[in-house]
């Protein structure tokens, strides 16, 4: 009979197709839409692993390839290209349109370097962290961000193209993307490059008011989840070795203990803070069955369908942060991958 760990990695090798881990897309129908930075984070959370299959440690090297299909030299993009952009998968009529192929992003681009550690690619990856942050010159954050406190020269979310980049153009910022960002930079010794300390004060800023429990939209509009916003930042804190914010360890669980889950990945992100901090009580509170009807619901992040009206008209955000305009993104195999994590560093943490 099967261990629990075996399933579980018998599953995710069941998952893997054409060098990436199946993700879903789900808005008014459920389709295949396989992300670079799914599979950079399930490759990342597998890393941490102790892992002795075969097949799953030759589904890490294939991965790792398979990501370079969605890299420009230095840049991610969300999905494949096609015809020269970077367009969303088997879409209706709309989203073929070349004004809605998408720019690469600070989050893709960091989190695949993470995964595949091109040393000639990071200083890239950096400098166009440098050039993309809130100044209040090239770029100015929309009203309903404004309001946040300590954004400025914080880093931004997108990588639009540079002849863009003037007379205070709209972007916004992401407390999420901020983290992962502030996980590269801690991985490869950048913590002194400029914007990092605005960003980490931007976080340290955050962390000090309720707004992840009461307003997670404002402060992320792709990941408006409390309980994956702070396994995110917890993750970038110790993986990235973030010593600047190690003392927002009892603010983080503070936090996590009023968060109610709201799916199971929101449930196994809790048991994920109190495991990388190691709080007993809370990794106790969240103990999780393994259940893949479950995974199925339960999404990653989200993309607002109307994320760019709302950048233009403020009064937009209360019909923004509702989840019938988010095009969800649900992965298993990374819910797969993080319980792997979990229950090696835990086994008491499932419940039988």
């Amino acid at each position: 009979m099967l261990t629990i760990q075996a399933k579980i990695i018998q599953r995710l090798n069941s998952l893997f197709v054409e060098n990436e881990w199946i993700t879903e897309r789900c808005y008014l129908r459920r389709l295949v839409d396989n992300q670079p930075f799914v599979s950079a984070n399930i490759i990342v959370t597998l890393e941490h692993c102790r892992l002795q299959d075969d097949t799953l440690l030759q589904n890490l090297i294939l991965a790792r390839n398979g990501l370079k299909r969605y890299q420009k030299d230095h840049l991610t993009y969300h999905w494949p290209f096609k015809g020269g952009k970077s367009r969303m998968p088997n879409a209706l009529l709309l989203g073929r349109l070349d004004a809605l192929a998408i720019s690469p992003d600070a989050d893709c681009s960091c989190l695949q370097q993470i995964a595949l550690q091109e040393h000639e690619m990071i200083p890239k990856v950096a400098e166009e962290l440098v050039f993309y942050r809130v100044d209040n010159r090239r770029f100015r954050l929309p009203e309903f961000q404004a309001v946040l406190p300590k954004a400025n020269g914080s880093y931004l979310t997108w990588f639009p193209p540079k002849s863009q980049c003037h007379n205070k153009k709209l972007e916004t910022i992401d407390v999420a993307v901020d983290a992962n960002i502030l996980w590269f930079l801690g991985k490869f010794g950048m913590l002194d490059l400029p914007g990092c300390t605005e960003t980490v004060n931007f976080l340290r800023a955050i962390l000090k008011t309720d707004l992840i429990c009461t307003a997670p939209f404002k402060l992320s509009q792709y990941y408006p989840y409390p309980a994956i916003i702070l396994y995110l930042i917890s993750r970038a804190i110790v993986w990235g070795n973030l010593s600047l914010l190690q003392d927002k360890r009892a603010r983080i669980l503070s936090l996590a203990n009023t968060i109610k889950p709201g799916s199971f990945l929101d449930h196994l992100a809790l048991a994920a803070v109190g495991c990388l901090w190691n709080d007993t009580t809370l990794m106790d509170k969240y103990r999780f069955r393994y259940d893949v009807r479950e995974m199925r619901k339960s999404p990653f992040y989200v993309l607002p369908i109307i994320a760019a009206p709302v950048q233009y008209w403020a009064p937009l955000e209360n019909i923004a942060r509702q989840g019938w305009t988010h095009m969800k993104f649900v992965s298993e195999a990374f819910q797969l991958a993080l319980m792997l994590w979990l229950l090696q560093e835990q086994p008491d943490l499932l419940i039988v």
